[in-house]
């Protein structure tokens, strides 16, 4: 999420290094390029959503992150749309 003003150093999903909250919406259905909650298979990732006809690619803003390309087999669930990030300083 680096283009998103989230810096490196910065880790959404880990409680122990909380800079950053995320505000989302379960009731918001994603549109093109929206920010996501997603889950792949159990594990939660935030990414940003193209939608591109029936191909489903979840992409990073980190270069140093590759884009998930969701396949059949996985169970892909969106668990929100983010509607606010909240930086914390200090």
């Amino acid at each position: 999420m680096v283009k998103e003003n989230v810096a490196e150093s910065d880790e959404v999903l880990k409680a122990e290094a909380r800079k950053i909250q995320l505000l989302f919406d379960r009731t918001v259905g994603p549109q093109n390029k929206n920010i996501v909650i997603a889950s792949i298979n159990g594990e939660q990732t935030v990414k940003r959503l193209p939608i591109d006809g029936k191909n489903i690619k979840l992409m990073p803003e980190n270069s140093r992150h590759k884009p998930i390309e969701v396949k059949k087999d996985m169970d892909f669930r969106t668990q929100g749309v983010v509607i606010w990030m909240i930086r914390r300083t200090g």
